[in-house]
């Protein structure tokens, strides 16, 4: 059964698993926060975000299939006696990275959190960043744990 938002009664919509916008389902509740589908357009974006500011849940979008670090997720690295993907790799890294510049230390003289934003699709400031990462690891954690 879908249930209707006072301010955007004819447009917005939820249910117990979906936001719906028109007649389009654009996001997915889950209990610690919305999973936005995709991008349709302003309007559908500020029902995505009011949905989320009723609702008491953030927003989390999936990542850009076209980042160089998904792409690298399908290359391999020899790490001791086994192989991981070069995007964990440089996940695991950039981490460790971006926890050194937070606390004022660069990693080294080339290293630049611009690299890092573009390399992850992330924004905002290095504390956003860093919290960015963690979610993808943990995510790529649950995700790795559900397959085996």
């Amino acid at each position: 059964m879908k249930h209707y938002f006072q301010r955007y009664r004819k447009n917005l919509q939820y249910d117990s698993n979906h936001v719906w916008s028109y007649d389009t389902k654009v996001a997915e509740i889950h209990p610690d926060h919305i999973l936005q589908l995709g991008y349709w357009s302003a309007t559908t974006q500020k029902h995505i975000n009011f949905a989320s500011s009723q609702l008491g849940l953030p927003v989390k979008t999936p990542l850009d299939p076209s980042l160089p670090f998904m792409k690298d997720l399908q290359k391999s690295i020899q790490v001791n006696d086994g192989s991981m993907p070069i995007g964990i790799w440089n996940l695991i890294v950039s981490i460790r990275d971006v926890s050194l510049y937070t606390k004022g230390i660069k990693p080294h003289r080339s290293w630049r959190i611009t690299d890092v934003k573009k390399y992850f699709g992330a924004k905002g400031s290095a504390e956003k960043v860093l919290e960015h990462l963690k979610e993808i690891k943990s995510g790529y954690e649950t995700a790795k744990q559900q397959i085996t």
